[in-house]
């Protein structure tokens, strides 16, 4: 333990981490003791009280990391009468790191779903995912499915009856020394969409969220959402929302807002620039987020298309994240597209400034 003194007047403890073997305690207990006169350095206090606990991460020279990533994907549809469509789909993603330690990361994704067109009203979609995750600190199963009942009343007004589970086992390495976790999180939200003007709709849900923590017990969350969207005109679009939600459990209620308000802007088919501005509520306690970025595709028509973007993220705590990407994409023929891009990010915080540089190859067949 190190005591910093002066204005700053804290103690300090470092928890050891290495790639493989991080710091994964969900808690911390610290326990003082009575001060005698000749303690340093606070002999005139008889007692330590701890008003905050504050956790960081400390690096210390240049590190260089190297990240290599493959994702192969595949799917497939089948009509099987003019009402009824099963389609499945594979994902599979492999994510290997190389610093002072190497590791890597697994991800294994299928999907299966059914569609039908019960009537000239209703249409129906269910819905079933299994996913297989693998990292050095744990071992994830997920399982999802889903189902919902879509309505189209008329052609101004339509509602979407959905339901969404999920069923999630976390299995950690043997010698952490933590148990495993089960969550279960089910969801049920009502969508109203209605188109108000022409170039102006609105969309209102309303949800209600159940999960069973695995050592929290329930939860619950009832959710009211509404959203905007107004085209003023082919050029501009305007995006307004609204969310509230209540949560209750073992622990006192919470209560959340989010407001959002975001531009669109195309003057042209080569540039678009786009805006948003979010506040978020919680408990009385808010944050801004600012985003602004800028996309131009010089030559957006013919077989070799470039593109150049920036964007920028602001937050009222002080961070400042930027992002400037260019690249190219090749059609190599109906069924073949190459993508090629050069990405430069830059994130600064209170806490620390990082600087990464990403080169990406995606090659993408259709059959």
């Amino acid at each position: 333990v190190i005591y910093v003194g002066g204005i700053d007047n804290y103690f300090e403890f470092t928890l050891s981490a290495t790639v493989g073997a991080p710091v994964s305690a969900r808690y911390v207990k610290v326990l003082t003791m009575p001060l005698t006169n000749a303690d340093d350095p606070a002999g005139h206090f008889r007692d330590l009280y701890v008003t905050e606990v504050e956790p960081f991460s400390l690096e210390q020279g240049n590190i260089t990391r190297r990240n290599i990533e493959n994702n192969a994907d595949m799917g497939l549809l089948w009509q099987l009468d003019p009402k009824t469509s099963m389609g499945y789909s594979v994902f599979y993603r492999n994510q290997r790191s190389e610093a002072d330690m190497t590791f890597t990361n697994t991800a294994l994704s299928q999907t299966i779903n059914l569609n039908r067109t019960i009537s000239r009203i209703f249409t129906g979609s269910v819905r079933g995912i299994r996913e297989t995750r693998h990292s050095p600190t744990q071992d994830t199963l997920d399982y999802s499915y889903g189902e919902s009942l879509a309505a189209n009343w008329m052609d101004t007004f339509r509602q979407t009856l959905s339901y969404n589970g999920t069923w999630s086992k976390i299995k950690r390495p043997a010698g952490s020394g933590l148990p495993k976790e089960i969550i279960n999180s089910n969801s049920v939200v009502l969508r109203n969409v209605a188109e108000l003007y022409r170039g102006w709709s609105a969309n209102v849900d309303f949800g209600y969220i159940w999960t069973y923590p695995w050592e929290e017990g329930k939860r619950t969350t009832r959710l009211f959402r509404l959203d905007s969207t107004m085209i003023p005109n082919p050029k501009l679009t305007v995006n307004t929302g609204y969310t509230y939600s209540r949560t209750t459990s073992d622990l006192p209620p919470s209560e959340d807002q989010r407001f959002e308000l975001s531009f669109s802007l195309s003057p042209t088919r080569a540039i678009s620039l786009y805006s948003r501005l979010t506040v978020i509520d919680q408990n009385g306690s808010s944050k801004t987020y600012q985003n602004y970025s800028l996309d131009w595709s010089p030559f957006p028509d013919g077989a070799l298309q470039l593109f150049v973007s920036y964007s920028e993220d602001l937050t009222s705590e002080g961070t400042d994240a930027k992002t400037a990407q260019a690249g190219f994409d090749w059609l190599v023929n109906n069924a073949t597209v190459l993508r090629t891009s050069f990405s430069k990010n830059e994130f600064e915080s209170t806490l620390e400034k990082t600087d990464t540089k990403v080169l990406l190859m995606t090659l993408r067949i259709s059959l």
